[in-house]
């Protein structure tokens, strides 16, 4: 199996521009047949409070890029695409779709992070979601959810303590006190406030959360 991590500079609020950048770098990175390419939150626009901009419309522009990318290469593609819930505010969503092209998960953000007002702005979702790959399970969770004990409980719990996938935008020291879950394996990135460029960090289980991959992104 082999699991790719996306992390690219965004176009803000701008899908066509944004996804033909992540093309590229996926287009680089060669994907085999059956692997899982991992794109972070709201891959697309940017983490925007600006719903009506940037959620799905008619087009379903992020939405068809990640099953277009799914079959083109004949992988499992996971990114965040922005959604309108029944109550008129945006849902942030982890949506993944198969190698057919199918949707095979599409999960809710569970905790919004309140500091940056997105709890103004989209509403919470209700539980975890999971599915199948390479003979694991596996569970997507978006940048804050990852702060929270009670999620990474429940998450284990979900997956029979066999495996689990902690989604982007957080920091080593979350990280690494995670790692040592019961047989988990977790993805994510750690980001930079005073540059563009960040590092991309797998780990699996280790002792104490050792850091097993470390990937330097530059700029595309």
């Amino acid at each position: 199996m082999k699991l790719i991590g996306v992390q690219h500079e965004i176009v803000w609020e701008d899908k066509p521009a944004t996804c033909a950048r992540v093309r590229r770098l996926i287009d680089a990175a060669r994907p085999t047949a059956g692997g899982l390419v991992v794109l972070p939150e709201m891959f697309s626009t940017g983490f925007s409070m600006n719903v009506e901009a940037i959620r799905e419309g008619d087009e379903r522009i992020a939405e068809q890029f990640l099953a277009e990318m799914a079959r083109e290469f004949g992988v499992y593609v996971l990114g965040g695409v922005v959604n309108l819930g029944p109550d008129g505010r945006g849902r942030n969503q982890a949506l993944g779709f198969g190698p057919d092209g199918r949707e095979v998960v599409r999960y809710d953000k569970i905790h919004p992070f309140t500091l940056g007002e997105e709890a103004t702005h989209y509403t919470a979702g209700e539980g975890l979601r999971y599915f199948e790959w390479a003979g694991m399970t596996v569970c997507p969770q978006v940048c804050y959810d990852l702060r929270f004990p009670e999620t990474l409980q429940d998450m284990l719990q979900g997956t029979g303590g066999t495996y689990s996938m902690d989604w982007w935008f957080t920091n080593q020291a979350v990280l690494l006190d995670t790692a040592g879950a019961p047989e988990a394996l977790r993805i994510g990135e750690i980001a930079y406030p005073d540059r563009v460029n960040a590092e991309f960090i797998v780990k699996e289980q280790a002792r104490w959360g050792e850091v097993v991959r470390k990937a330097k992104i530059t700029a595309n």
